[in-house]
Formats: structure tokens, C-alpha cells, sequence
């Protein structure tokens, strides 16, 4: 039988840019994303991402069960409240811990509430397996359809919701193709802030023909909009000021694109080469 989807149903799949886990590592695919299989060498496969993300993940990353693909294709939830979310294995607090999923893992909901403890639901795992997560740690994104046309009493509240999102990673460490809270890199931070919310976004540093973001002029750009420079992109939020996350940085910062803060970056305002907006 033909391969051509599978799973993740590691915790983090590590993404590299060759077939070996010596190469350029360049992205990271969380637990219950369904990926498109493009080719397999030796004990690894190319994929591609929902997000057109390309690279190769370890064979023992994947689970190609039908039943549990269609599922996760179908109706997953998305863990997006907190930084990880355990999965217990009773409904109690005081219980063993199947495993951590970051946020931005998918789990499958098999039951809506637990008969001794309605703070938990009955998640289903990519591997099978069965367990309980606090509730309050899952939702399911809205997929947010024609933006063009979106309402401004809407795109406000659309923005302001990206916004904290990015503010969710403040000062987690950078990590080189990271998405995560144990390390992030800069298109990462700009993705996930859009992705937590409905929205999926290209994953590097620059706009890709294909998705949402378009180049504006900077004198129009509006916080949660994005700017960018060579081999970097940050987040604009109020007043000038920016989120992003650097290696000089070691992590997710806030800082300023405006002439009278005192942490106003000259650097980048003078390498700033185009910024973009969905709107």
C-alpha cells in the first residue's frame, strides 16, 4: 500500500534539511499534524507540512493508520492556552503522566467531559492512545476565511488576539528552527502567533507568493502586522515598538523600531527592508 500521508505522533518531530540527523535542522512538526508523504531514504521520509514546509523527519516519528489520520484530519483539537499541556492518564491532577504535548500539538476529543472531574476531557493521542487533558488548555481555531473583506471591528480584535500570542513566548530562549516555549527562532515566533489562531502564515523570514501576508508600506502597517529584514522578521505591536526573537537576543524580546525609545534598534531600522500585512 502507498504511503502518501501519515501522523506525528512524537511529541516534536524534528525537521532537517537532509536525510540524516546531522544536517541543518529547520523546523519543528508537533504531535498530531498530518503530513504529505513525498519520498523515503533509508530510515527517513520526505514530507511536506500542512503549512507547504518541506524536509525530512525520522521513520519512527510517523504512524500511518488510516483510521487515526482521518480522524486528526477531521476533528482535532488544538492545544493553544499553554505552553504544554499534560496528558494524564486518569482524570485527576494526582495521576501518572502519559506525556507533554507543546503548544500547537493536535489531539483528537473522544469524550466532552469526565464523570468525576469535568476540569478534564478524554483526548485520544496520534499513537492510539487514550488519556485525559485539562480542558481549559484546548481549542478548536477558527479558520479564519476572507480576510480582505474582514470587518475592522474584527481585524482590531483579530490583531490584538495575534499580539498576545507573541507575548505568550516572551522571553523563551532562541533555538534554531524552534516553534516551541523550550526554544523559538524568529519566523517560528511570527508563525505560531499566527497559527494559534487560524491562520497559517509561510515559516520563514520573507513573503512567499501562495499565503496570506502581502507587502505594505511601513508608514501603513498596524501591530500584528510584520517587518522584515535580511534573514529576520519581527512583529510590529504598539507605538513602533517590535517582538521578535534573536540570536543576539538569546530569545524573544520586545523592542523598538522608534527613534525616541531607549531601546529603539538602530540596526534593524536601517536594514529594514519591507513590511507585510493579511489585511
Amino acid at each position: 500500500m502507498k504511503k502518501d500521508q501519515a501522523v506525528i505522533w512524537a511529541q516534536i518531530a524534528e525537521l532537517y534539511a537532509e536525510a540524516n540527523d546531522k544536517s541543518e535542522y529547520v523546523d519543528e512538526v508537533f504531535h498530531g499534524m498530518v503530513v504529505k508523504i513525498l519520498g523515503e531514504q533509508k530510515d527517513f521520509y520526505e514530507i511536506e507540512t500542512e503549512y507547504k514546509y518541506t524536509g525530512f523527519v525520522h521513520k519512527s516519528n510517523l504512524n500511518f493508520d488510516c483510521n487515526i489520520i482521518t480522524h486528526y484530519l477531521d476533528e482535532a483539537l488544538c492545544i493553544r492556552k499553554v505552553s504544554f499541556g499534560d496528558i494524564m492518564s486518569r482524570p485527576d491532577i494526582k495521576s501518572s503522566r502519559i506525556t507533554t504535548l507543546a503548544c500547537g500539538s493536535l489531539v483528537r476529543m473522544i469524550e466532552s467531559e469526565s464523570a468525576s472531574d469535568d476540569e478534564y476531557v478524554k483526548v485520544m493521542l496520534a499513537d492510539g492512545k487514550t488519556g485525559y487533558i485539562n480542558k481549559h488548555s484546548l481549542k478548536l481555531s477558527k479558520k479564519w476565511g476572507d480576510l480582505a473583506n474582514i470587518h475592522p471591528e474584527t481585524e482590531n480584535y483579530l490583531r490584538t488576539r495575534i499580539i498576545k500570542t507573541a507575548k505568550m513566548y516572551e522571553n523563551v530562549q532562541y533555538r534554531w528552527g524552534g516553534k516551541s516555549h523550550l526554544g523559538i527562532d524568529c519566523s517560528g515566533l511570527a508563525f505560531m502567533a499566527y497559527f494559534l489562531n487560524g491562520i497559517i502564515i509561510w515559516r520563514d523570514a520573507e513573503i512567499k507568493k501562495g499565503f496570506r501576508v502581502k507587502e505594505i508600506a511601513f508608514e501603513k502597517a498596524k501591530f500584528g502586522d510584520l517587518v522584515y529584514f535580511p534573514g529576520h522578521v519581527a512583529m510590529l505591536l504598539e507605538n513602533g515598538r517590535i517582538i521578535h526573537s534573536s540570536k543576539s537576543n538569546n530569545g524573544v524580546k520586545i523592542e523598538s523600531l522608534n527613534k525616541n525609545h531607549s531601546d529603539f534598534r538602530r540596526d534593524l531600522y536601517d536594514d529594514m527592508i519591507y513590511t507585510g500585512s493579511l489585511f
